[in-house]
């Protein structure tokens, strides 16, 4: 078993991206942060590389700052030594990691020979279902009129991205960050909201990121006082739909498994659970023993 790093983005990729792109609603978040900075240079906490044996590969790492460890597995087979060797690899190095994102198997494992190792503590900030879409189900009970958001809806918008922040991600978000990111999404066209029978705009859903293949789609998020009339179907149907009418293979996107009814109403219109992904953070920092 042999550990392998690369000195640029684009050398990790020229080995490893028909592994990725294979499966690319699960390694989204790998591509995200890899397609577009080829030549950008391992350096610091800045570390890609894989775990092969016998010339298979059989773990994906890359760790980027200030984003969590990612670790990826080709198939759904764990390899536990692979695992105690890339534990023993960061050590070593001195990596300083945030956290860690992966399978919930693979999460734990590595947990499990992080803390013998370093004592440091994790904490489960999200456990989430991928889901995928490659053909929309007929439906018939769709609710208000889906649209392309407009530079009208943008203050409405943003306090909305704000309140999804804090109920889905447990996070704070950054006005001006959001504000802008949407402006963007608007002239772009990837937003779009659903207008009540009364003209207003009660749900909204956008492109988060743009795949090879396909996207993901988030926020979703309904006004607290308009959930449960299915805006938030009508406006998943419309986003999706036009996804696959431009030529995308497939939609993606990540649902809290804490919201079964977020996770029926996805079903209800094609979507299926391809894998699970959970977000584990670092809540103290122990020196290594």
């Amino acid at each position: 078993m042999k550990i392998n790093t690369y000195p640029t983005v684009g050398e990790f990729l020229q080995e490893h991206s028909v592994i990725l792109s294979k499966n690319e609603a699960v390694n989204q978040l790998f591509l995200a942060n890899l397609i577009g900075c080829e030549d950008r240079q391992a350096e610091g906490n800045f570390v890609f590389g894989s775990i092969t044996d016998e010339g298979q590969t059989i773990l994906l790492f890359m760790n980027a700052e200030p984003f969590n460890l990612l670790l990826s597995t080709p198939t759904d087979e764990l390899d536990e030594v692979a695992v105690l060797m890339l534990v023993g690899f960061l050590l070593e190095r001195q990596i300083k990691i945030r956290g860690i994102n992966a399978s919930k198997k693979l999460c734990e494992r590595f947990i499990i020979n992080f803390t013998q190792r370093t004592a440091n503590c994790f904490n489960l900030h999200l456990s989430m279902d991928i889901m995928e879409l490659t053909q929309l189900t007929k439906y018939n009970d769709s609710a208000g009129l889906c649209r392309k958001a407009k530079l009208e809806d943008h203050p409405l918008l943003v306090e909305w991205n704000l309140k999804f922040a804090e109920e889905a991600t447990h996070e704070k978000g950054d006005r001006q960050a959001i504000s802008d990111k949407l402006l963007q999404k608007i002239a772009a066209g990837t937003l779009f909201v659903v207008e009540n029978s009364e003209h207003r705009v009660v749900s909204m859903a956008a492109v988060s990121r743009e795949l090879i293949n396909g996207i993901c789609i988030g926020p979703v998020y309904t006004d607290e006082c308009e959930r449960g009339k299915g805006y938030g179907k009508t406006v998943m149907i419309g986003i999706s739909e036009w996804a696959l009418q431009n030529g995308y293979r497939f939609c993606s996107l990540f649902v809290d498994k804490t919201n079964p009814i977020s996770n029926r109403v996805y079903r209800s219109i094609g979507y299926q659970v391809i894998s699970d992904q959970c977000d584990y953070r670092i809540i103290n920092e122990i020196e290594q023993i």
